[in-house]
């Protein structure tokens, strides 16, 4: 399956690029990287603004998109997503499935938790998928082709959350804790930037 790094955001509430600071003694958005390597059913794109995040993809042979597009909202890193693995092609005419689409702001999730994360989708018929905790949905997310075209129509900085709540009926929901689906959103959550 496709996995999508979503690592374009502006960190406005954090005050500069948090994903860049260090979590374990290492920068933030290689957690997530690691983790989606470690499941080993995943095929990663990183999306991203940052020339540092884009040095670490190519020194990892990790395919990435360097875009400014990003700077314009969490839709238009998605839709630098499906534009460059359906190759331009729009919605109807992409090869690929389905997409696991994660914010590279949260590093503690595991990769057991992927991995049966994206098995359990695969067996349960749905086209969306979501976890959740306490009874409210939470990143990562998974899209099939389906619901690319709607993806490509979002606006702003929104991510595909309007799409899966359009769609209830056809998610699937798999339980974490919130520990592991924790994002860092501002320096007060105790993480510092590298010197």
């Amino acid at each position: 399956m496709r996995a999508v790094v979503l690592a374009g955001g502006n960190s406005r509430r954090y005050g500069s690029n948090k994903l860049l600071a260090l979590v374990n003694g290492r920068p933030m958005f290689t957690h997530i990287i690691e983790a989606l390597r470690d499941a080993g059913c995943f095929d990663i794109l990183v999306v991203t603004q940052y020339a540092a995040i884009a040095d670490f993809c190519r020194a990892e042979g990790l395919e990435f998109v360097l875009s400014e597009k990003c700077r314009e909202g969490a839709s238009y890193t998605v839709k630098e997503a499906l534009n460059y693995i359906c190759s331009g092609s729009g919605s109807s005419d992409c090869s690929c499935p389905a997409m696991l689409f994660t914010a590279a702001d949260q590093p503690f999730i595991k990769s057991d938790t992927l991995a049966r994360f994206a098995s359990a989708f695969e067996s349960s018929g749905k086209g969306l998928a979501s976890f959740i905790c306490d009874g409210k949905p939470s990143n990562p997310a998974i899209f099939t082709s389906e619901y690319f075209g709607e993806l490509l129509a979002l606006e702003g900085d929104r991510g595909g959350r309007p799409v899966i709540n359009k769609h209830l009926s056809d998610c699937f929901f798999m339980e974490a804790s919130a520990e592991e689906l924790k994002d860092i959103d501002s320096i007060g959550d105790g993480y510092a930037l590298p010197l």
